[in-house]
């Protein structure tokens, strides 16, 4: 039994390939600069209380999937912001996140990979002395899956 496990290895790569390019072969790996990762699910509960009903109850609905991510800011060719800027505003394209990037994809190591727009970016951030970092939100354009075998996969969406 699994009591856990610390992040500490994760993986984050973009394909740079806009339109919903899924083939792993152009991903950029901005593994070495993530300092945090999370990913958001938020699915939607409409209410659907009825008369004569003494509680509130709920659906599941619409799911709503993002991810933030602190970078260590980068203006280097192939790093973050030169992988990333161009992409604000533009067509979608495809990010994966997986927990421990040493690990092959599994049922205690799933990839998660799916079509997103950048929602926010900023690109200088920080005081003086302090390290530059960037913390860019990542919002679901498409489906999303959860891969635990090379070649399955279970929709997020």
């Amino acid at each position: 039994m699994s009591n856990g496990f610390v992040l500490k290895d994760a993986q984050f790569t973009v394909n740079t390939a806009v339109g919903g390019q899924t083939s792993q072969t152009s991903d950029v790996d901005l593994s070495d600069h993530v300092m945090s990762v999370t990913l958001n699910m938020n699915p939607d509960t409409p209410d659907n209380t009825t008369m004569g009903n003494v509680n509130h109850t709920r659906i599941s609905g619409l799911k709503d999937l993002s991810v933030d991510v602190q970078f260590v800011q980068d203006f280097d060719s192939g790093q973050v912001d030169a992988t990333l800027y161009s992409l604000v505003g533009g067509a979608e394209f495809v990010i994966s996140v997986m927990g421990n990037k040493t690990d092959g994809i599994g049922v205690t190591n799933p990839m998660f990979r799916g079509g997103v727009v950048i929602g926010t970016y900023q690109p200088l951030q920080g005081a003086v002395g302090d390290l530059s970092t960037t913390t860019i939100t990542f919002q679901a354009a498409t489906s999303w899956f959860r891969y635990t075998a090379a070649a399955s996969n279970g929709d997020l969406t």
